[in-house]
């Protein structure tokens, strides 16, 4: 239950998403390493939700496991969805935009690895920050919009390799205030990650 309080409110869930950023950038799968206190936390936060559903209840939890997934980690931990699309269109290293060819499709189902270890993303200096920030960013945006009603709760478990937009839509039961949302989240990651896209393009290889 303390857990649980710490992961409803943004400052604690703000730590979770930093720690798996940060924890990435050294090469450590951020996700499976902070598992067993988040996986319990966040399921039994979606579980709740279902169960509120099914009896005409309140939905009492904003942040649950398909929450990150379809709002923060679009494309996989970093919102790295974002430092893809940036690359396809702003990098001016063939070695990068290959990279980033190989790696669009995994990204389209939540996988980064491809991404993360043939660019490298890892032990990557400037890829380093906006890795911790931009998912936090989406992080508060999505939280606050939620927390404002603007766009419904979690109430379905999707899986996580759900193609980004369509997660957010199936996650919030069928809100499409929420896939715009996540289509708005994904152009800002591009955005923030392009001047680092940028500045990789004047480091020589």
């Amino acid at each position: 239950t303390p857990i649980k309080a710490v992961f409803q409110g943004l400052p604690g869930i703000i730590i979770v998403v930093i720690l798996q950023g940060l924890l990435w950038s050294f090469g450590l799968h951020g996700a499976f390493v902070l598992s067993p206190i988040t996986e319990p936390t966040l399921l039994t936060a979606i579980d709740e939700n279902i169960k509120a559903l099914e009896a005409n209840q309140v939905i009492p939890n904003i942040v649950t496991k398909p929450f990150l997934d379809v709002f923060v980690n679009m494309g996989g931990v970093g919102m790295t969805i974002g430092l893809v699309i940036a690359l396809l269109i702003f990098s001016r290293k063939e070695s990068d935009r290959a990279i980033s060819k190989l790696a669009f499709a995994p990204a389209c189902f939540n996988i980064n690895e491809p991404l993360m270890f043939g660019l490298p993303v890892v032990l990557n200096p400037i890829y380093t920050l906006p890795l911790v920030i931009v998912p936090v960013i989406c992080l508060v945006i999505a939280y606050l919009a939620t927390s404002a009603g603007i766009i419904a709760k979690t109430v379905v478990m999707v899986p996580w390799t759900t193609p980004p937009v369509i997660s957010a839509f199936l996650a919030t039961g069928g809100d499409w205030k929420a896939a715009v949302l996540a289509i708005l989240l994904i152009v800002l990651s591009v955005i923030l990650y392009m001047p680092f896209v940028i500045a990789a393009n004047k480091m020589k290889d």
